[in-house]
């Protein structure tokens, strides 16, 4: 049986194989149900995320955790942002029925990308993550309340929204880095150990162990800046990022 929660896994690259198969099976025996999966997706992917109140959002997301949902007017009737919250509600309703939402909110969420080419996510805070083919991120349990952390295998790029109170931390391999907002990119093969950070716009700390005391060696990177830590060396070096344009 294809359900909705299925379907959302499937959107979210969560689905397994075997549910792939069922799904795209089940996509090509009637028009009528990708067009049901296509107003799923428009759910989950509305058009201009960067402009929507994450404050806002994460505030209900951390409300209605907490309280029963209420009944809301249509959604043509609602404010752009009110509607994209409303379609947050009925998402949750149906995690919560499934019982993904305490893998998605208290277990923190994996994101994925099994593709080819490069896709983009759109974490709970705001931050837009451009996540290269075999890679994948993890959220922390707490992820936007208390803190906001997340680990890497492979390569993203992040376009981190700024909140100087709560900064934004990246675990990869031995190394932490650590932001409140800016853009850079960090590759972490699983395989070597190696771990690279560069920089586009902002500030970053580099850090060569991934807890922060006396004994962590902090490096200090800004725009065009790449750092290299070596495990098996446990060096880190700092270079200028061959590949950075800056405009005059």
């Amino acid at each position: 049986m294809i359900t909705d929660p299925l379907l959302f896994r499937f959107l979210a690259g969560e689905a397994t194989v075997q549910e792939q198969n069922r799904v795209n099976s089940w996509l090509d025996a009637d028009p009528a149900n990708r067009q049901h999966l296509d107003k799923l997706r428009e759910i989950l992917e509305t058009p201009g995320d960067k402009a929507l109140d994450q404050e806002m959002l994460s505030a209900w997301i951390r409300l209605s955790a907490r309280m029963d949902l209420v009944k809301t007017k249509p959604f043509h009737q609602a404010p752009r942002k009110l509607r994209f919250i409303r379609a947050a509600a009925a998402v949750m309703l149906i995690l919560i029925s499934s019982g993904l939402f305490f893998y998605l909110f208290s277990e923190g969420r994996v994101y994925r990308n099994n593709d080819l080419i490069t896709k983009s996510f759109l974490l709970s805070d705001g931050t837009q993550v451009y996540l290269g083919p075999s890679s994948r991120i993890k959220t922390s349990r707490d992820f936007n309340q208390e803190h906001r952390e997340v680990r890497i295998i492979g390569q993203a790029f992040f376009d981190v929204n700024p909140d100087p109170e709560h900064p934004f931390m990246v675990l990869a391999g031995d190394t932490r880095v650590e932001v409140s907002g800016t853009q850079f990119s960090v590759t972490a093969p699983k395989k070597t150990g190696e771990v690279e950070v560069s920089v586009h716009s902002g500030q970053v700390l580099f850090y060569n162990s991934q807890i922060v005391n006396k004994n962590a060696f902090r490096m200090g990177l800004g725009p065009g800046d790449m750092g290299i830590y070596s495990p098996s060396l446990r060096r880190m070096d700092k270079t200028r990022d061959p590949l950075y344009y800056s405009a005059p």
